[in-house]
C-alpha cells in the first residue's frame, strides 16, 4: 500500500457559499483557488467541500506529493510559509511566487482568517480515496496530549469491530497523526506537543452513521475513543474532486 501525504485545510467563511452555484462569486473563488493549487508542481489532487453541521466550515483536502523523508515533513499549500516543504528551495520557491500571493488574496475573499492547516502522512492512498469520495465523509480529529500508541490502537480497534465489522454502509476508513504540534482549549496551560488523530470516514449518507452510533457494536467500543482523547472535532462532508 502506498502512502500519501496530506494537508487539511479548514476556513472559516465569513458567509456560507453555495459550491453547487458556478455564477457565485463564492463559488468562483474557490474554483481560483484550485484552479491555483493544480498547476503547483507534484500536486496530485484537491477535493472540497462545507460541513453539513456548519456550512462556514469549509475544507480542503490536498494531497501534494509522495511521502515525505524521515524524519517526516510536510508542504503547506494554503499561506503558511513557516512550515517546512520537501527542502528549503522547494519551500522559498513557493512563498516568494504570484501564485502563493494570489491564494493569500482569494482566500481573503472568503474569512476573515488564515486557514487552520495540518498535514499528515496516511498509510494507504487507495484507504484514503475509498473514504473521501464516499457519499459522506466523516472528518473526526482526536486531540491527545502527544502521539500515543497504545491509543492508536485503541482507535485502530474501534475501527475493526466496529467500523469494519459492523459499520452499516461504511465506505471506508484511513488515519493519521498530525506532523505538527496542535493545542487545545482542554490541554494543561502551557503544554507543548499535542496531536491530532484524524480519522477519515465514508458513509453511504448521514442515516448510515447514526445507524452505526446505534449499534451494540458502537455501545460496546465507544470508550476506545473517548478514554484517550482531551478533545474531539466531527464534522461530515461530501467532498468534490477539484479540477484544474
Amino acid at each position: 500500500m502506498a502512502s500519501v501525504s496530506t494537508e487539511i485545510a479548514r476556513l472559516t467563511l465569513r458567509e456560507p457559499i453555495n459550491l453547487d452555484d458556478s455564477s457565485s462569486e463564492g463559488a468562483q473563488t474557490v474554483q481560483e483557488i484550485i484552479k491555483i493549487l493544480k498547476r503547483q508542481a507534484g500536486l496530485i489532487e484537491v477535493f472540497y467541500g462545507t460541513a453539513k453541521e456548519n456550512p462556514k466550515d469549509l475544507a480542503f483536502l490536498i494531497s501534494p506529493f509522495p511521502p515525505p523523508p524521515s524524519p517526516p515533513h510536510s508542504c503547506t499549500l494554503l499561506t503558511d510559509p513557516t512550515t517546512d516543504w520537501e527542502s528549503l528551495e522547494a519551500n522559498g520557491a513557493w512563498i516568494t511566487t504570484e501564485d502563493f500571493a494570489s491564494v493569500g488574496v482569494h482566500l481573503a475573499k472568503l474569512s476573515d482568517s488564515p486557514p487552520s492547516n495540518t498535514h499528515y502522512t496516511f498509510p494507504s492512498s487507495s484507504d484514503l480515496k475509498s473514504a473521501i469520495t464516499a457519499p459522506v465523509t466523516e472528518v473526526l480529529y482526536l486531540y491527545t496530549l502527544s502521539d500515543d500508541a497504545s491509543y492508536d490502537a485503541d482507535v485502530q480497534k474501534f475501527a475493526d469491530e466496529v467500523l469494519v465489522k459492523n459499520g452499516k454502509g461504511f465506505k471506508g476508513v484511513v488515519k493519521a497523526w498530525s506532523i505538527e504540534d496542535v493545542t487545545h482549549e482542554n490541554f494543561p496551560e502551557g503544554h507543548e506537543g499535542g496531536s491530532i488523530l484524524a480519522a477519515l470516514i465514508g458513509w453511504e449518507g448521514l442515516d448510515s452513521h447514526e445507524a452505526t452510533r446505534e449499534s451494540q457494536a458502537f455501545k460496546d467500543h465507544i470508550g476506545l475513543l473517548r478514554n484517550g482523547a482531551k478533545g474531539t472535532d466531527l464534522k461530515h462532508f461530501a467532498f468534490v474532486e477539484g479540477k484544474a
